[in-house]
């Protein structure tokens, strides 16, 4: 491992094990929008799901409420104990790395990443999509759920200014990428895109060919 992935393992291992304890305070914030994102990727008849950069649970106990198998995995063995605290049936978990998933190819009809690619620096973010789309079936839905400022130059530099007060030192470069550039790939194809939390968000569903 090079030193710069060397680094980033370290340092948001150390960022998450802080932030396990307090980080459910965002439930009243985003549980709706967990929910919306549940509601607008709806598989009609079922399919497995896995939940990438699961946290503590949140988007994927949403899916699980809505009668799905779901599978989180997660970095942070921290995050990961919390979610597993939340004892919810139909959500499993385990303690691994977005970037080298423990999984076969083509096992997951929907795979799902919510506000985590904005914590990873660009060779990281493209190894997790790489990932992603690896594990989901051909036909299946990539979900992708993260930070989209909005348009309005005042607007953005207001949001952008604030939002970098809390997250992690890659977010800049993440929002300068483009949320939807990054699901756009040879074998997905972006079949609907939704603004969430007032323009600050954005909901990207593709489907893999």
């Amino acid at each position: 491992m090079n030193h710069g992935l060397k680094e980033y393992y370290v340092y948001i291992k150390g960022v998450y094990k802080r932030l396990s304890r307090f980080y459910d305070v965002t439930r009243p914030v985003l549980g709706l929008l967990r929910r919306k994102v549940a509601a607008l990727t709806d598989m009609g008849d079922g399919g497995n799901i896995l939940d990438v950069c699961s946290g503590t649970g949140g988007q994927a106990i949403a899916y699980v409420k809505d009668g799905r198998e779901v599978v989180g995995i997660d970095l942070s063995p921290e995050m990961v104990d919390v979610a597993r605290g939340k004892a919810v049936n139909g959500f499993s978990l385990a303690v691994a790395d977005a970037a080298n998933l423990p999984f076969k190819d083509c096992c997951f009809k929907l795979t799902v990443i919510s506000f985590a690619l904005h914590d990873m620096p660009h060779l990281i973010r493209a190894m997790v999509l790489r990932e992603i789309v690896r594990v989901t079936v051909p036909g299946g839905l990539v979900v992708v759920v993260d930070y989209s400022l909005p348009r309005n130059r005042v607007l953005r530099l207001l949001a952008y200014s604030f939002i970098k007060l809390y997250e992690t030192r890659y977010f800049s470069g993440f929002v300068r990428s483009g949320l939807e550039k990054m699901v756009l790939g040879e074998r997905v194809r972006v079949i609907a895109s939704y603004p969430a939390l007032l323009n600050l968000a954005r909901i990207v569903v593709g489907k893999k060919s």
